[in-house]
């Protein structure tokens, strides 16, 4: 189904995606009007790449992305990545993107 790739201080994680839901919509108004996907997704318990992490706890990330496009063709929308410089949309005031990693 896909993976959810985490950089983190002490290495990069990988973990297999249990569950994926992705929704289309249309934001803005005029020349502005944007294209808004929204991405839930759920990891399986066991990641794929496993760190040394300074604590004992188990982690089993899920997140909320939000990604803008100017258009989106469905007839040749196949694997994607897309990339997430920061969570907080200054135009929007609002979080494009949420990781909940316990």
């Amino acid at each position: 189904m896909g993976t959810l790739t985490l950089f983190r201080f002490n290495g990069t994680e990988t973990h297999k995606l249990a569950e994926a839901q992705a929704y289309a919509t249309r934001k803005g108004e005029g020349d502005e009007r944007k294209i808004m996907l929204w991405f839930e997704t759920e990891t399986d318990p066991e990641p794929l790449v496993r760190l040394p992490d300074p604590d004992e706890l188990q982690n089993n990330p899920s997140a909320e992305i939000t990604v803008y496009l100017d258009q989106l063709d469905l007839e040749c929308f196949g694997v994607r990545e897309f990339e997430i410089e920061s969570g907080y949309n200054e135009d929007g005031t609002s979080l494009d993107a949420r990781l909940y990693y316990f």
